[in-house]
């Protein structure tokens, strides 16, 4: 084979064989040399690169990775005769980084030389693996498509375009946005805040309502519980409302890509009162002659009778740091809102009480969540999280578990995770993980949480990780779909089953969806790398392409509903700070 003379020489022969995402992270790498004049930042991105390759060698092959040790999987490779000793030297150099912890933590201080050197070898590698003449491509390119990957995407996208479809034959939608997961029986006490949150749902007078506390401690599960008396019409807010307590409720979530706009709630309205109602609020936003003001007055003036219901949970997320919404229009409308005699009523969950006009205060009311679970609804909650009692706990002393509710303040997140801890390690006890005082203080939820995340396994930390990019509800098929350049081996769904047992993540059955909670989504995120091939940046970029992939065809675009994969590809692109992507 004809070796080019150049470093873009070597790369640009390497396209077609690699596919686009591989050249365009070497082609990364040279540029962070050149231009960046950063050879240490070319040695982590190498290094990352070389591990994913020669992981993929591995698992491709058959055999399953023995770590995330760059330097194991090599040797692995060639004791399985997977890779020539020869061509193993060209990775085998000491400037390369043995595994992701070295990224942090570099004991030499690089030249431009040693960069230069290290991506020459690396091609060098490449060229072995996807264009020696002799024996063709040794492994396929792992940006390839996947059949069955690519089968599932088809479905899902097929799914968009129905869903799209039946709205459209809908008259009018009661709920809109995507509705709780269903917590069944494993909610406990809150007694008292939920007559609180009934009676101030029924007062007239009486516009926003919010839940606050710190996060674990319920506050979504409690808003669960109540809209599900609401949805069943346990709970009548309206007595006109048909099946339903109320006459529409409007779900927002405002983590990740979520977050409500203004435009967003005159759509979402517009949905819940049906045609031709749709149409003239559409028309009223987008008529620049009116202010925010008479728009918002237009769209109350709508509700008037009944009941109706608009969710903001986590709304911590879009506060500024004085605790005001920040986005002016929004902040402004839900002021209007405070202060303008209608029928909607504004339900919010928050670590922080959020902060109003001085005119909207009277009609607002907030319901704190302060404590955890009473001492016996903390014991009754850990007995139920064994369902089959192979923790201990459905049988355990309740001195022990007493101990243990206590120790956790009585916080739901808590208590779950000291299951979660206890599921992964079959050989540890109730007692032993107690043992731990470094767990159990003032930060006992984000302690026991980091602690449940360290002993899991390396699949279900990359599981954990995926999830946390996408920070919204996702099907196994997402995840896959963005650790397969990385971690093909990964058993996205068994993983994900196994991740939901130990009560790290929530399954909505009925939409076969996984997510973290957000202290779990917080934790994960800090953990992935901030540069190299498996980084923050790249699995954004991967994410993107993702939902690039379930974009519908342009005869379907009928509602802004219909662009959500084009609003999260954008979104993607934006935190991998792909910014002219996003702006194509």
């Amino acid at each position: 084979m004809q070796t080019p003379t150049t470093l873009d020489e070597r790369i640009k022969n390497l396209v077609v064989a690699v596919g686009e995402d591989l050249r365009r992270q070497l082609s990364g790498a040279l540029r962070t040399l050149r231009q960046a004049d950063n050879p240490r930042g070319v040695i982590v991105e190498t290094s990352s690169i070389a591990l994913v390759l020669i992981r993929s060698l591995l698992s491709l092959s058959g055999r399953k990775p023995p770590s995330d040790n760059l330097f194991d999987c090599i040797e692995c490779a060639v004791k399985e005769r997977l890779l020539p000793a020869e061509i193993a030297s060209y990775l085998h150099n000491p400037r390369f980084l043995s595994n992701k912890a070295d990224h942090a933590v570099m004991s030499i201080t690089p030249s431009a030389h040693d960069a230069e050197i290290l991506l020459s070898q690396l091609l060098r590698f490449c060229e072995w693996l996807y264009c020696d003449s002799e024996h063709g491509p040794r492994l396929p390119s792992i940006y390839s498509g996947d059949p069955s990957l690519m089968a599932e995407l088809d479905r899902l996208r097929q799914e968009l375009i129905e869903q799209g479809q039946r709205r459209r034959e809908m008259k009018r939608e009661s709920i809109v946005g995507l509705r709780f997961a269903d917590i069944g029986g494993s909610f406990k006490d809150r007694g008292d805040e939920m007559s609180q949150l009934r009676r101030l749902l029924a007062e007239q007078t009486v516009k926003m309502v919010s839940i606050v506390g710190r996060g674990g401690i319920g506050k979504t599960a409690l808003l669960a519980k109540l809209f599900a008396e609401i949805e069943s019409g346990a709970l009548r807010l309206s007595q006109g409302a048909a099946g339903m307590g109320a006459d529409g409720i409007i779900y927002i979530s405002c983590r990740g890509t979520d977050r409500p706009t203004v435009e967003r709630l005159f759509h979402d309205v517009g949905r819940v009162l049906g045609c031709p109602h749709d149409e003239t609020l559409m028309a009223c936003w987008r008529d620049a002659s009116r202010s925010l003001g008479e728009k918002t007055r237009f769209l109350l003036s709508k509700l008037r009778e009944g009941c109706y219901l608009l969710v903001l949970d986590n709304l911590e997320y879009i506060l500024a740091d004085d605790n005001t919404i920040a986005d002016r229009e929004l902040k402004d409308f839900v002021d209007i809102c405070l202060t303008t005699p209608h029928s909607l009523r504004l339900v919010t969950t928050s670590r922080n009480r959020v902060v109003v006009s001085e005119g909207g205060m009277k009609e607002t009311r907030t319901v704190a969540l302060d404590r955890g679970l009473p001492d016996d609804e903390a014991v009754a909650f850990l007995r139920d999280l064994d369902h089959g009692g192979d923790l201990g706990l459905r049988d355990a002393a309740h001195d022990s578990l007493l101990e243990a509710a206590r120790c956790c303040y009585g916080v739901p997140r808590a208590l779950e995770s000291v299951a979660g801890i206890l599921s992964s390690d079959p050989s540890l006890s109730l007692e032993g993980l107690m043992g731990d005082a470094g767990l159990f203080n003032d930060h006992v939820v984000k302690n026991l949480v980091a602690e449940n995340y360290r002993r899991a396994s390396d699949d279900q930390r990359r599981a954990l990780e995926a999830l946390a990019v996408y920070n919204k509800p996702v099907t196994s098929t997402a995840v896959r779909y963005l650790l397969r350049p990385h971690y093909p081996e990964i058993d996205a769904d068994g993983t994900l089953r196994a991740l939901a047992r130990n009560y790290f993540v929530s399954c909505q059955r009925g939409r076969s969806t996984y997510e973290l909670h957000p202290l779990d989504q917080q934790h994960a995120y800090g953990l992935i790398p901030e540069s190299g091939a498996y980084s923050r940046s790249a699995l954004h970029r991967r994410a993107a392409e993702f939902y690039a992939e379930l974009r519908k065809p342009p005869g379907e675009w009928r509602s802004i509903e219909d662009l959500e994969p084009q609003i999260q590809e954008i979104h993607h692109l934006i935190c991998a700070g792909l910014y002219d992507e996003a702006a194509r």
